[in-house]
């Protein structure tokens, strides 16, 4: 109504249980039920996607929210 521009952002996660990485990430609640406690993942939105996901029907933007794919992480496990 002002003008005025106000940035915002979101964090879309999924369930990554069974991701190869993102589910050895955060350490189980004690305090919850082992099904209570799935890990999440962020969902990423690649640069050449934007758009689309901005502009997109929900059937559209439903094919770009996925776990990244392994190969785009770089890491290793320590220790």
């Amino acid at each position: 109504e002002t003008g005025e521009v106000v940035e915002s952002y979101t964090m879309f996660t999924l369930n990554a249980d069974h991701h190869p990485l993102m589910s050895r990430m955060h350490k189980p609640d004690p305090k919850l039920l082992p099904d209570q406690q799935d890990k999440r993942s962020v969902v990423p939105i690649e640069r050449s996607d934007v758009e689309t996901w901005l502009n997109a029907s929900v059937d559209e933007a439903a094919k770009l929210v996925r776990l990244a794919p392994l190969e785009i992480f770089d890491a290793e496990a320590l220790g």
